[in-house]
């Protein structure tokens, strides 16, 4: 399970770099379908941010339990 903790952790710390990066790129205007691209990459990497999120609330949840 802490594992798995550590897992998800750093898949978080990926995402919200993920997520600013697009959001500063959403900053500079190059054509709409970039714009319209960025955008649904940014409303995917909150959505599995936000997977990840509750997954990392259950496993924490779990290892308190355990201890």
């Amino acid at each position: 399970m802490q594992e798995r903790c550590k897992e998800v952790e750093e898949e978080i710390e990926e995402l919200e770099s993920a997520i600013t990066d697009g959001e500063m790129h959403m900053l500079t205007f190059v054509s709409a379908e970039e714009t319209a691209r960025l955008s649904r990459e940014l409303n995917a990497n909150r959505a599995a941010l936000d997977q990840l999120l509750k997954e990392w609330e259950e496993v924490s949840q779990l290892i308190a339990a355990q201890a």
